[in-house]
C-alpha cells in the first residue's frame, strides 16, 4: 500500500492513475475496505489526487490514449470517494467533508 500512496502522491498521471485503479480493485474485495479508509485518514494527501482523477481531466498535451486511462481512473476515483463517504468513519467523513475538490466530486455523481 505504500507503494501505491507513493504512485498516487506523484502527481504524474501515468503513475497516479494505475494507483487509483489498482487501490479500487483492492476495495472491491470488502475486507480491504477498512484498510483504505484508515490509509486514506492517516494520509488525508491522498484524497487530492483521488478528487482530480475523479474529474477525469485529461492534460493538453497528454499521449495518445490517455482519454482512455483518464476515464478507467475517473471511474475508480469516484469508486473510492463514494466508499469512504459511505464509510462509518467520522474523522474520514470530515476530512472528506472539509476538502474543496473532494465535495464537488461526489456532489455531481
Amino acid at each position: 500500500l505504500a507503494l501505491l500512496l507513493c504512485l498516487l502522491l506523484s502527481g504524474e498521471p501515468g503513475l497516479a492513475h494505475p494507483a487509483v485503479e489498482a487501490l479500487a480493485r483492492l476495495a472491491a474485495h470488502e475486507p480491504n475496505e477498512h484498510l483504505l479508509s484508515s490509509l486514506a485518514r492517516a494520509h488525508p494527501s491522498s484524497l487530492a489526487p483521488l478528487a482530480e482523477a475523479a474529474s477525469g481531466a485529461v492534460p493538453p498535451n497528454a499521449p495518445h490514449g490517455s482519454e482512455v486511462a483518464a476515464a478507467l481512473a475517473q471511474d475508480a476515483a469516484l469508486e473510492l470517494l463514494l466508499l469512504f463517504a459511505s464509510s462509518a468513519d467520522l474523522t474520514l467523513k470530515r476530512l472528506l467533508a472539509s476538502s474543496p475538490l473532494v465535495l464537488p466530486r461526489l456532489v455531481g455523481v
